[in-house]
């Protein structure tokens, strides 16, 4: 792999994003190895290289207005992508590059499609925000859903095992109408099981 030293990351984000200030009235406020951030029009873009470990590059931007205990709320360009219905979206949430070329062109990649997919975020529009925020807590809820009835399949699993089929049902019964074939059998088997 190559060290981050020989990668020009901030020239390339500084060059790809110049935009921003150029045709949106940003200023650049952070320009280091592992960091660009502009801010304007009330929203922050930050520019981010982990040159250090992973390799990742990636793209956030949100208001600058703390929400959370004085925290931002940050936006992946992913989600940007996602709201807009965009091909790219999950090619471009994050990328791991180590060369200069592959660098240089996903930093490209990624400012062009903020600037495409993103300007009335870049505005400043809160109408934006509120529904890129609304995009993330409903796949936040979905995520969580997921991960409740993934739990919920291998609790029935453990207690099927061990002949808890009371279990089974406490378990699997508030996702019946999500449930494999096979788990609604499972879940059948149990309830003809109970006393």
């Amino acid at each position: 792999m190559t060290s981050m030293a020989s990668l020009h990351f901030t020239s390339a984000a500084l060059d790809a994003f110049a935009y921003l200030v150029s045709d949106f009235g940003f200023v650049t406020t952070r320009s280091d190895p592992e960091h660009v951030r502009f801010e304007g029009n009330g929203v922050f873009v930050s520019v981010r290289f982990d040159g250090r470990r992973s390799y990742e590059l990636g793209v956030e931007l949100g208001p600058l207005q703390p929400l959370y205990e004085g925290r931002e709320r940050r936006f992946n360009l992913g989600e940007v992508l996602r709201l807009a219905g965009a091909s790219e979206a999950e090619g471009l949430a994050t990328v791991m590059v180590t060369e200069q070329a592959a660098l240089e062109r996903f930093t490209s990649r990624m400012a062009t499609c903020l600037r495409r997919y993103g300007s009335p975020l870049l505005r400043g529009e809160q109408e934006a925000f509120k529904r890129l925020g609304a995009l993330g807590d409903a796949e936040s809820r979905a995520y969580q859903h997921r991960n409740e009835l993934r739990f919920a399949v291998e609790d029935a699993q453990r207690a099927w095992k061990s002949g808890d089929y009371q279990q089974v049902v406490a378990a699997l019964e508030p996702f019946e109408a999500e449930l494999s074939a096979s788990d609604r059998k499972r879940l059948a088997m149990a309830r003809s099981r109970l006393p």
